[in-house]
């Protein structure tokens, strides 16, 4: 039985490290960012696929008899993800049927982005998983406002590779550097 807790307790431990790793480099994608949305967006979604591929390996490899998740828990989970998805899938349904366009695409990238982070691997108890669910609502509430204020102007900005900042609400260049 001690043998059991050590396990489990050292388990438990290696899941906050990896937490805690992956919280780092998110935070350090994010501030990037900033400087290059489409670049630290594939390069967080690489990420994400990683520690997920990782975190299933590691769930493998846990022996029978000790486990990080009770049934409880992952049925809560699953049920946590389930509505989550339903939300984000009315949401961009009804934003979708408002635009036209490269907006469109836009909201079906913006789509595509919240179905990962909206994953069956997401913890969705994570402080960070948060974050980045309230800034793609903030970036879809932002361009359905742009769009309604003057159609033509948003699609020619996206068009032309122009995003919108989540904090400002104003477009902005990623290929030209803040710097």
């Amino acid at each position: 039985r001690a043998n059991e807790a050590q396990r489990s307790r050292d388990d438990a431990q290696a899941g906050a490290l990896a937490d805690q790793q992956f919280t780092a480099e998110q935070n350090r994608l994010r501030e990037e960012g900033r400087r290059s949305e489409g670049e630290a967006g594939r390069a967080s979604q690489e990420l994400q696929t990683q520690l997920r591929q990782t975190g299933a390996t590691e769930r493998a490899n846990i022996p029978s008899g000790s486990t990080r998740e009770t049934p409880e828990e992952a049925a809560r989970r699953a049920g946590l993800i389930a509505t989550k998805r339903a939300e984000v899938a009315e949401l961009f349904k009804d934003a979708s049927t408002k635009v036209t366009g490269p907006a469109k695409a836009r909201i079906d990238q913006l789509k595509k982005e919240a179905e990962t982070l909206h994953s069956a691997g997401t913890r969705l108890e994570d402080e960070e998983v948060q974050a980045q669910s309230g800034v793609l609502r903030r970036r879809l509430e932002i361009l359905l406002a742009k769009f309604a204020e003057d159609p033509d102007l948003t699609n020619r900005l996206i068009q032309g590779g122009a995003q919108i900042d989540p904090v400002t609400g104003k477009w902005f260049d990623p290929s030209q550097s803040n710097e």
